[in-house]
């Protein structure tokens, strides 16, 4: 990969192991020459979009330590200025537009007029769509208006525009919380309704980089997550996704997998509902992690500090499709949810073992003296001599 001496898959095998921070840490001379060889040639346009949502995944990018989110937009170049970015959390731009003379902070004054030109005049060489938060389709889309026009428009205007369309949380990835059901306002994910492929930009999307929809997943998603990702394709680096189209680097294994309290789950050792909070497995108490594929026992949360588990909650499974319908009740265990291997391994960590058969008593010395003269004489024979012996006793009075 240029510069730093490692391939593509290396670069997100390392990325995904030891976190954005540490990747950066690590090859930080390297990662801004090769940024900076990057954007010295293509500047980076950035569009982030925010919808039925609760602005969590922002805050939790906005939360992101080493780099935090001036670093990151200063690593990658990201213009604020020239070209603009739109984020309605991070641009100095903000209203509506006003007449021309009453700009006196320059040409960018106004967000509704950024977000209406940017990937058209205000474009860079890499145009990256960042949808946060889902898109609802009743009343005709006019659940969500941003700048006096609907979200689903903003939304499949933009992604046509856009080498990249990245869909971070889990409301823009399938729907989240924001489509739970009964779902008055038909919210659905970009390129997921729930498990069901398809979603407002359908099946068939492709970015103009011919990639589809990077999913993101989490309730909020990790900064990590989106720092890489934005990394990665500024870079050149295509990821690798899965069924659901979330990179396998993040995705890739099971809570379960990687859970620090997987041995007390082996051992049969559950935390009781009624002592929340104690050690043990918290299958019991709802904990999702058996179904769950993010790599949060690795990562952590809050710069590496902790995350749910650890911390003594159960995992919800905010990064599955099937959030949070699903994976209701969220404090519940429902056994038929669980996969068949972690089932049987429940039952048998539960099912206390047999107990040892009870033998007789071993036989005196006299009664094995009896069975074994019986075993060496024909039974016959050997019934004739007890008849014979009990006779005499009563011949000779008992003696």
């Amino acid at each position: 990969m240029g510069l730093l001496k490692v391939s593509r898959r290396e670069y997100l095998k390392i990325a995904s192991a030891i976190g954005a921070s540490a990747v950066l840490e690590l090859y930080y001379p390297e990662m801004i020459k090769e940024v900076e060889a990057a954007t010295a040639k293509q500047k980076i346009s950035i569009c982030w979009l925010q919808g039925a949502g609760c602005t969590g995944c922002s805050i939790s990018f906005l939360n992101a330590e080493r780099p935090d989110v001036v670093q990151a937009i200063l690593k990658l170049s990201i213009g604020l200025v020239n070209p603009p970015i739109y984020h309605p959390n991070v641009m100095p731009s903000a209203g509506f537009k006003v007449p021309d003379e009453t700009k006196s902070v320059g040409p960018y004054y106004n967000a509704d007029e950024i977000l209406e030109k940017i990937f058209v005049e205000y474009k860079g060489d890499v145009n990256i769509l960042v949808v946060e938060g889902a898109v609802q389709e009743a009343f005709g889309g006019h659940a969500c208006f941003v700048h006096e026009k609907t979200f689903i428009d903003w939304v499949k205007d933009k992604a046509t525009r856009a080498d990249y369309v990245v869909a971070f949380g889990s409301c823009s990835s399938f729907g989240g919380i924001a489509s739970a059901e009964p779902n008055p306002t038909e919210a659905s994910g970009l390129q997921f309704k729930g498990e069901e492929k398809g979603g407002i930009l359908g099946a068939g999307f492709a970015s103009k980089a011919g990639l589809p929809v990077v999913n993101l997943p989490g309730c909020p998603s990790h900064p990590d997550w989106i720092t890489l990702t934005l990394v990665s394709v500024v870079l050149g680096v295509v990821p690798e996704l899965d069924e659901y189209q979330r990179p396998k680097a993040f995705y890739g294994s099971l809570i379960h997998e990687n859970c620090p309290r997987r041995a007390y789950f082996q051992e049969g050792k559950f935390v009781p509902c009624e002592e929340l909070g104690k050690m043990g497995c918290l299958l019991t108490v709802g904990c999702k992690g058996p179904v769950t594929h993010s790599d949060c026992p690795l990562r952590l949360w809050n710069a590496g500090m902790n995350f749910p588990i650890a911390a003594g909650a159960p995992c919800f499974g905010c990064v599955e499709p099937g959030f949070p319908d699903k994976m209701s009740p969220f404090y519940s265990m429902v056994l038929e949810k669980l996969p068949e291997e972690v089932r049987s391994e429940y039952n048998a960590a539960i099912t206390p073992p047999k107990a040892p058969a009870i033998l007789p008593p071993a036989p005196s010395a006299v009664e094995l003296a009896a069975i074994i003269a019986a075993a060496a004489i024909p039974p016959a024979a050997a019934g004739y001599a007890v008849k014979r012996k009990i006779r005499g006793k009563k011949e000779g009075g008992g003696k």
